[in-house]
């Protein structure tokens, strides 16, 4: 396995297995010359030091906490949403106190909201959102209302996370699987009643005397 010199004259550096080095691969062929170090630090060093129970001394760690943010930056930068969120959520992990742990918490946010195709696709993403954007309001609230993650905001993914199920009752009504789209539908008049995409199911409900 070749390492970069940075990361080899390390003295916290180990050698580690085959696994650990396929990890590594794939970043190293993907990022820039400049970053390599960091990225190799990430993957190599800081793992490998937790797994044996010992501390980081100050150096390795500091270059683990660039690294990783620096990581998950460029993957935004290049609009690798799928990437970046999970870089955000491992940085996040690895550094809760970071200095830059608000930015971390911000992006993946943004991170998964961008990966978010509409109604006909899986609303996960958003689901996590949400989830992600209340724990922000709760330990962020001035750069929450900022930042615009705030009741528009959810109010927003509510209304999508509602159009998600709307199409999928319609989608199980065009396949004639009445059942399925009647429990779909009840289930989002109790979810998001306030919603446009509520208020159109509660209609069909209606109409076809499917309100439970």
């Amino acid at each position: 396995m070749t390492v970069d010199p940075l990361v080899r004259d390390c003295p916290q550096f180990h050698r580690v297995g085959c696994d650990a080095a396929s990890r590594a691969r794939p970043h190293r062929a993907m990022m820039p010359h400049p970053w390599r170090p960091f990225v190799a630090a990430v993957i190599l060093i800081l793992p490998v030091e937790v797994a044996h129970g010992q501390a980081p001394d100050a150096r390795v760690a500091a270059l683990a906490e660039r690294a990783g943010i620096e990581l998950a930056d460029y993957y935004y930068r290049t609009s690798d949403l799928e990437s970046a969120a999970i870089a955000y959520e491992l940085f996040q992990q690895n550094h809760p106190r970071s200095a830059y742990a608000m930015r971390a918490r911000q992006r993946q946010i943004f991170s998964n909201l961008g990966q978010f195709k509409g109604p006909r696709y899986d609303s996960t993403k958003l689901l996590d959102s949400k989830a992600l954007i209340d724990r922000f309001q709760n330990d962020y609230p001035a750069q929450a209302e900022l930042l615009g993650l705030d009741a528009t905001l959810l109010s927003r993914i509510d209304e999508s996370n509602a159009e998600q199920m709307l199409e999928t009752a319609n989608w199980y009504i065009r396949r004639e699987e009445l059942e399925s789209a009647r429990l779909v539908l009840n289930r989002l008049v109790r979810k998001y009643p306030q919603t446009g995409a509520g208020q159109r199911a509660l209609a069909q409900l209606q109409e076809r005397n499917w309100l439970v």
